[in-house]
């Protein structure tokens, strides 16, 4: 199985990376299986079994192809009829039906919409194809939106921006490996509900079910932030966990416990076996236990949202049950492929998921590498020896996903041998409590007892982490980690798993070298880093941001909110700000006086020179004069300024003029229009994105 997924993933990889496919390959690919099956036969009819490598090679690129094929016909922009390549004007709308349930935000309530039909002129309607993501406004009328509901839109369409500013949060790629494109927004009036959903469909059932589960956990005994991590530890129902909670669990290694998945149905599937295990045998008793397996692993899955870990467990399990009952011998590496196998054919793009990554990688490392490690060290007591094992399961999956984990999160908790050795068997403890008190919430007094015991290994629990989370040194946070990165530690932690196994010399020296070449990488980029000069103009709607960068230190003019707002700064600047090495940046005003000898700055009267530069900031009029025109390279527009050219001509002898996102449409549309009129140039940073002007010293 594993020759078989090795060129499929590669495949579906190489597509998605490049969107590249031509409509000739869908005959190239049939012509190679039937070249594939004329060898197979000829193989076996002729014995020509020293041909079989041809086999191997026709067989290779067939799979590959086959996965480029099922990638590029299930993204729905390469499809006629995907709404998008429908002309619209004004007065187009759409007919959509809402996919999944709808989240409420702050401000707006957020949907994933199918999109059937496009109305056009004339009322004719044109089907269509193709998800769209709805942010309505918030209101009575679209809270009370649920999944399956059918609406007419008639808000405008925007193809979802890409990053603007280096570093920033691509919510453009993580909406396209989603396969959604486009989004909209829309007030009361855009928008028009015209047929509420089945209470039956499959989405509605789902939420339905979990929600009807879920008030089994009401019960005096627990607490509210009790019932909710009782929520997401067996239903996966993490809306009302609070936010703080899930960064205590992330800072201490644990986060996979909140997220339904293969640790959870391993322990569902232990309860079945040894229940079915109590049972006689009878005739048909093996058909049973295969039923009840199946039964149980897929119902657990539909009540936990049919997560990928929990899709990928199941899966796997099923051929474990399978090929038990049929007495087969089954390669766990084979099951994980095959498992990952279906999973993909049906959507190759949650290859790009970052949970679907984390959990494979998680599961090779323990079946791999965990019974190198726990041979290691043995011992005559039964519970060092459980002790031991926990720590190397531990031990083998954090080694095994250290390398996405850190370029993904850039974050690494240290004490997770700590956390993982006493959390884990508590969270059995806990999830075993909570499955029993679905069973027995109608006897109240032995609900109680339990909820009771619930509740106490839960503060037990929260007691350890937040100990641990205290610890000095818990976190090693905002670590820069580069695709360079990624590869090379991905590349030491196969050659160290596979050191385990073949003891060999050469596998040493390559850890050393790769070593090696990691060490000097890190050196060079250091290197860079305290030798960079950058001038950076950030590209934000409503907010000035200017960054002045020299070495690792670097000055922030902007406003004062900016100093304190963590979500823009996490999302628009943090990134690139670790990347480079950078430390904590200092905030000034607009209107500040500063001298910088460390980063070459002078600021006075919103004129700044850094490093020969010299940039005015035009907030909102010249209030000075100067007794001779001074040469400017950059005059930046912001917060809707009035642009007077004369006044401005009559102190600085202009290069070129800026215009960010502080100010309108209104008030850019008017600047651009004056500077090409007076052929100054002009660069929209609102539009095209930051501007980044590297300096050399």
């Amino acid at each position: 199985m594993l020759r078989l997924f090795i060129p499929f993933v590669l495949g579906i990889f190489f597509t998605i990376q490049t969107n590249f496919y031509l409509s000739f390959f869908d005959y190239i690919l049939f012509a190679l299986i039937g070249l594939l099956l004329l060898t197979a036969i000829s193989i076996r009819k002729y014995m020509l079994f020293h041909y079989e490598w041809v086999f191997g090679i026709l067989l290779t690129l067939s799979v590959f192809l086959s996965g480029m094929q099922n990638t590029w016909y299930q993204n729905e922009t390469n499809q006629a009829i995907h709404f998008s390549s429908v002309g619209r004007n004004d007065s187009t709308s759409l007919i959509a039906e809402i996919d999944g349930k709808p989240i409420l935000k702050e401000k707006s309530v957020k949907a994933i919409v199918n999109i059937s039909e496009i109305v056009v002129s004339n009322n004719q309607r044109v089907e269509t194809q193709g998800h769209l993501l709805v942010y309505f406004k918030r209101s009575g009328l679209s809270e009370q939106l649920q999944s399956n509901d059918k609406l007419i839109l008639y808000s405008k369409i925007d193809s979802v921006k890409s990053p603007k500013n280096p570093g920033e949060f691509d919510y453009q790629k993580l909406l396209k490996r989603k396969n959604i494109l486009f989004q909209t927004y829309a007030n009361d009036d855009k928008w028009t509900l015209l047929k509420r959903g089945s209470p039956f469909s499959f989405g509605r059932i789902f939420a339905d079910v979990q929600a009807y589960i879920y008030k089994f956990f009401d019960n005096d005994n627990l607490s509210k932030p009790d019932k909710a991590m009782l929520g997401a530890l067996i239903l996966g129902y993490v809306d009302e966990i609070e936010p703080s909670t899930v960064q205590s669990f992330s800072n201490t290694g644990i986060i996979h416990v909140l997220s339904v998945s293969g640790m959870h149905v391993g322990l569902i599937f232990i309860v079945i076996t040894y229940i079915l295990k109590q049972i006689p045998n009878f005739k048909r008793k093996k058909l049973l236990d295969i039923s009840i397996s199946l039964a149980f692993l897929w119902v657990y899955a539909l009540i936990s949202g049919f997560s990928p870990c929990v899709v990928r467990a199941s899966l796997m399990f099923s051929f474990v049950v399978v090929a038990k009952s049929i007495m087969r011998y089954n390669n766990i590496y084979n099951t994980l492929a095959a498992s990952a196998f279906l999973i993909l054919v049906f959507n190759p793009y949650i290859l790009m998921n970052i949970g679907f990554q984390l959990s494979y990688l998680a599961i090779v490392g323990i079946v791999s590498l965990q019974p190198e490690l726990d041979s290691l060290l043995s011992f005559k007591s039964k519970i060092l020896t459980n002790i031991w094992s926990l720590i190397t399961v531990s031990i083998a999956a954090q080694l095994f996903t250290f390398p996405l984990s850190m370029f993904y999160f850039h974050q690494f908790p240290n004490y997770f041998i700590i956390t993982n050795l006493i959390v884990l068997p508590l969270t059995t403890v806990i999830m075993y409590l909570g499955i029993l008190l679905l069973f027995v919430s109608p006897i109240h007094f032995i609900a109680d007892l339990l909820a009771q015991l619930i509740g106490f290994f839960m503060k037990l629990m929260m007691l350890i982490i937040n100990w641990v989370e205290q610890l000095p040194y818990s976190v090693a946070k905002n670590v820069p980690f580069s695709t360079f990165d990624l590869l090379v530690s991905m590349l030491v932690v196969t050659c160290i798993a596979t050191w385990f196994y073949y003891k060999s010399k050469v596998l040493i020296n390559i850890i050393l070298g790769l070593t090696i070449l990691w060490v000097s990488w890190s050196a060079f980029q250091e290197y860079k880093a305290i030798n960079k000069t950058e001038m950076i103009v950030y590209s934000m709607k409503g907010r000035t941001a200017i960054d002045f960068i020299n070495g690792k230190y670097h000055i922030i003019v902007s406003d004062d909110s900016l100093k304190n707002d963590d979500f823009i700064k996490k999302f628009y600047l943090q990134t690139y700000w670790m990347n480079c090495g950078l430390k904590q940046p200092e905030y000034i005003g607009f209107d500040a006086v500063k001298i910088s000898k460390e980063i070459g700055l002078q600021a006075k009267n919103k004129l700044i020179q850094f490093n020969g530069i010299k940039l005015f900031l035009l907030n909102k009029d010249i209030d000075f004069e100067l007794s001779e025109k001074q040469q400017l390279d950059y005059l930046l527009v912001m917060n809707n300024s009035w642009f007077d050219l004369e006044k401005i001509q009559a102190v600085f002898k202009l290069k070129k003029v800026l215009i960010d996102g502080s100010n309108s449409y209104k008030t850019i549309n008017f600047v651009e229009r004056k500077c090409k009129e007076n052929n100054i140039p002009v660069e929209n940073i609102a539009r095209d994105g930051a501007l980044i002007l590297k300096i050399n010293r």
